[in-house]
Parts: structure tokens; sequence; C-alpha cells
């Protein structure tokens, strides 16, 4: 009965990490957007305005009550529409409490303990940039940075099973590789082929590979991105070599397929 109660409390509090990632991915886009019309760069956002400012209705701008706040209760209780204005609530926001709520009690049912939860905050992490990249094709920089120094805390703590060096080692290798194909890109073709945030974000997520998995780990990512094009330009009927495809989600799959493999 216990163990049922903690377990509930674990999926509780990880739909609660879920429903403030959602939030502030909003708050992000709200944000830049309103940077980027001033022209300020859309990067020099206003952290204490992003992670302290009280919930609120994106249609209406109301203050929520601690009851709307709560993960997947109040969804389902509100019918999915704010309780002002009646507006639809985004269901991205219950995905993200079900999706985070499940994984932490996977974890601990996998680990027995509370020594993945910067597992946790790293998928946590990373499931919101490629949200971000996936709606608007930008990769906030507090998203990329946070995975890094999380990965390499990690790492000295002892917590995941890369040393610091391997760590190290592999967000400079894996940062200067995308970024290098990405400067010759642009010197011979004269347009992007990825976006600035991208070399950032895979610098990142090498820090939880390693060194000696990072070809593998870029690799799959750029076969996953490969796919992608390929599957897009299937569905549309035509070429979309000329629009902005987001990496994030690429990287991200790529570096899970690369976790799993070297796990066998």
């Amino acid at each position: 009965m216990i163990e049922v109660i903690f377990i509930t409390m674990l999926f509780v509090l990880g739909a609660s990490v879920g429903s403030f990632l959602c939030c502030l991915n909003d708050r992000l886009a709200i944000a830049c957007q309103a940077l980027t019309v001033q022209g300020v760069d859309s990067q020099d956002l206003p952290l204490n305005e992003l992670l302290f400012r009280p919930s609120f209705c994106l249609a209406c701008s109301r203050r929520l009550s601690w009851v709307e706040k709560l993960p997947i209760v109040s969804y389902i209780l509100s019918n999915g529409r704010c309780g002002g204005c009646r507006a639809p609530i985004e269901r991205r926001l219950l995905l993200f409490e079900l999706i985070l709520g499940s994984v932490l009690v996977s974890l601990f049912l996998i680990d027995g303990s509370l020594n993945s939860l910067p597992i946790f905050l790293f998928i946590g992490i990373l499931f919101a940039a490629v949200d971000f990249d996936y709606r608007y094709l930008r990769l906030p920089d507090i998203y990329s940075y946070s995975i890094l120094w999380l990965g390499l805390i990690s790492s000295i703590l002892g917590a995941i099973s890369v040393s610091i060096d391997e760590a190290i080692y592999g967000v400079v290798f894996s940062y200067f590789s995308l970024h290098g194909i990405r400067l010759v890109f642009l010197r011979f073709k004269g347009r992007e082929s990825l976006g600035m945030g991208d070399p950032l974000l895979a610098a990142a997520l090498s820090a939880w590979v390693g060194v000696s998995l990072v070809p593998y780990f870029l690799l799959f990512s750029s076969l996953i991105g490969v796919v992608w094009v390929v599957s897009a330009s299937h569905l549309a009927g035509s070429s979309v070599s000329n629009h902005a495809i987001p990496f994030a989600p690429s990287l991200a799959i790529g570096c899970m397929v690369t976790l799993l493999v070297a796990m066998v």
C-alpha cells in the first residue's frame, strides 16, 4: 500500500514537471516573439519572468487558481477548457503531464531508487526542447545549456556511466563537427544546412553518450533526419529541400537509440 502511494506521488511529481515545462515553452514562445518584434536577440530572455511568473490562460491572460494547476485532474475537470473564457486548452499540456509522469515512475521501477532523477530531468528538458523546435523551428539556449551542465555534473557525481573526460571530449568533438559541416555547407551552397542551435544541442547530448559513442550518435541522428526529410517530401508530394526541417527530434531519437544500443 505504501509503495502504491509512493509511486502515485512520483507520478504526480513527474506530471507537475511536465506541466511546468509545457507552460515554459509557451512563455518562451511569447517572449521570443516579443523580443524579435523589438529587434532584441531572442536568446536574451528574462529568466525571472519565464521561471517564476504565475500561470495564466494564453487566451484571456487570466491568472489560474491552484485547482486549475493540478496536473491531469484540472484538465479533466475543466473538460479541456479555460475556466474563465472557455477557450480550449491544448492537448500538449496533457501529453507532457502523462509522458513525464510515466517516465519518472518507469525509471523508479527500473532502478528501484531516486538515483535516476538526473536522467528524468534530462529526458524532460530534451522533450521540451524537441517540442519547441518542432513547433517554432528554434532551439532556446536555456534548454541546451541545461542538458549540457546536467550531463557534466551527473558525470562528475557518478550518476551516469560516462566519465567527465569522455563527456567533455564528446561535447567538443560533436560541436565542432556539426558546426564545421554547417560552415562548409554555407560556404559552398550559400544557405544554412543546420540551425544555430543544432550544434549546441548535439554537443549537450554528447555529454550523456561520451566521445566514444558520438560517431554513432551523429550517424543515427543523420539517418533519422534523412528519413524525416524523405517522408515529409513524400507526404507533401514535392521536395522540401528549400523548407526548414526541425533537427532536434532527430538528435533526440538518435541519442536515445545510441544509449539503448550501448546497453545491449
